[in-house]
């Protein structure tokens, strides 16, 4: 159980205005000890909790946080039945009484929102759509939330996204107009115009190319395709189109349209390939499914095998700041996904190649090669024809290998 008494500690010696010198000398203690009590770096004598305890005229309980503690228990535990709870009505009923018993709690009211927000596709049950079927007291709840949530921007970006998510159309400008800044005030805006102005370049190239590669990995996202999944021949011109900027982007001009080169584009190689493979396997071009699976193959082959201290990059000058270095195999975990192949360890480096953050594991998944996966209904149509069946062959032995 977690204990509160540094930070209840502080605020009962504040309410009293009190130094930390004056109630050190209060508890014939040193004004070291109560420094480290309230940071957290250690916790007062067992026999001497009565004593503080006495001196702010609260019980121990209070002190030491364990009414809070037990309240944080109670309601995560409540959190987890509703979540474990499968009809909907029920969990929705189930929030309302946890707002009731928790009325200045966020999270209580969070859990509401989402319950009221939210609901199981006809097509799909277990996909969840913003529904407006409860708006109004969505609304309602959310303004609960912006009203305890006003230092926690996660909690209210969130929640005035998914408000606009479910709202009526009638609704929707208004909420934007209370909600949406009419000038980018986001931490990003200000620090690019503090930069800008300083004429901090080092800092703000730094920013510049994030906000780059964020909207390069945007233009690449396969859900900007004009309709998920259908037809599949806009399907095919989307990813193609993508997989030519990538392209585009590092210089690559060889006969293969999956570039076989590893570089820090190297998932997004392997998921636009999978998902164009899918979309011709769809409209029967087996060879060309066959091909775009074979040169997607070869990319993670040459990905895996790539010896220790090899420094990767995106290979466009625009992002020169990104390079990482292969540190080397990756290391076997239980917690692998079925379809996962990890590919090696790499370590981000700055631009003398020293060490600038912790090592990671660069993985792909390969999920062609079983029946089943979301999203990928169209190799269904291919599955016994020998041409694929020799592809996932190929596959499975890399999976093993790995």
């Amino acid at each position: 159980m977690k204990l509160y008494i540094g930070e209840n500690l502080k605020q009962l010696r504040l309410a009293k205005g009190l130094t930390q010198e004056e109630l050190a000398d209060g508890l014939g203690v040193s004004p070291q000890s109560v420094s480290r009590w309230e940071g957290g770096a250690s916790y007062p004598d067992v026999e001497l909790l009565p004593e503080i305890a006495g001196f702010f005229d609260v019980s121990v309980d209070a002190l030491i946080g364990a009414d809070e503690a037990r309240q944080q228990a109670r309601l995560r535990e409540a959190r987890k039945a509703i979540w474990e709870e499968e009809d909907r009505e029920k969990r929705r009923e189930m929030a309302r009484k946890l707002c009731r018993e928790f009325p200045h709690t966020a999270a209580a009211w969070i859990t509401l929102f989402h319950e009221l927000a939210w609901e199981p596709s006809p097509e799909d049950p277990n996909n969840l759509m913003p529904t407006e079927k409860r708006y109004a007291e969505a609304k309602k709840t959310a303004e609960k939330i912006f009203s305890l949530s006003q230092d926690n921007h996660v909690d209210f970006d969130s929640t005035v996204r998914c408000l606009i998510d479910i709202a009526p159309e009638s609704e929707v400008e208004e909420l934007l107009d209370q909600y949406a800044a009419a000038y980018d005030i986001s931490r990003g805006g200000l620090l690019e115009h503090r930069y800008l102005t300083r004429e901090d370049w080092p800092r703000y190239e730094l920013w510049r190319q994030n906000v780059l590669l964020s909207e390069f990995r945007r233009w690449i996202q396969w859900r900007f395709r004009k309709q998920h999944g259908t037809p599949p021949e806009v399907d095919v011109w989307a990813m193609t189109t993508l997989l030519r900027f990538v392209n585009l982007l590092t210089g690559y001009d060889g006969d293969a349209l999956i570039d076989p080169t590893p570089d820090l584009w190297y998932n997004d190689k392997q998921l636009l390939a999978e998902l164009l493979a899918n979309a011709q396997a769809a409209c029967g071009q087996v060879e060309d499914a066959c091909r775009t699976l074979g040169e997607m193959l070869t990319l993670i082959e040459n990905c895996a095998s790539l010896p220790a201290g090899t420094v990767l990059t995106f290979r466009c000058p625009v992002l020169d700041r990104y390079a990482y270095k292969v540190t080397g195999q990756p290391i076997p975990t239980a917690e692998r996904s079925w379809f996962s192949v990890p590919l090696f360890e790499m370590i981000a480096v700055d631009e003398q190649g020293e060490i600038c953050d912790e090592t990671e594991t660069a993985s792909v998944d390969i999920a062609f090669t079983n029946p089943g996966v979301n999203g990928h209904g169209g190799f269904d149509a291919i599955r016994d024809d020998p041409r694929f069946r020799e592809t996932v062959k190929r596959a499975e032995n890399l999976l093993k290998a790995r």
